[in-house]
């Protein structure tokens, strides 16, 4: 099974992190610089619209370029303790 959704085969379920307010590898540099870092993790939906065939050798080359690009998504973030929800998230 590739996909954590496997009833449609377009939709899968996606994880991810990020971090903001850090430039560098410890905390205590981060709060030295006044910045306030803290982890992002997200819980989101993503699209595979590659599952789309067609005829055309056009419009699969450009199925498959526009699929590089997270469409935006209903997402959770989890961060600093606190759960949010982003109707469209990148």
């Amino acid at each position: 099974m590739d996909k954590f959704l496997p009833f449609r085969k377009w939709l899968n379920l996606t994880f991810g992190f990020g971090a903001n307010g850090m430039l560098y590898a410890n905390d205590m540099s981060n709060i030295n610089q006044n910045l306030s870092p803290y982890r992002q993790y997200f819980i989101g939906i993503d699209f595979d619209i590659t599952t789309i065939k067609s005829k055309s050798k056009l419009l699969n080359a450009l199925i498959y370029v526009v699929n590089m690009v997270k469409l935006p998504a209903p997402t959770l973030e989890i961060s600093q303790g606190k759960i949010k929800g982003h109707l469209f998230y990148f």
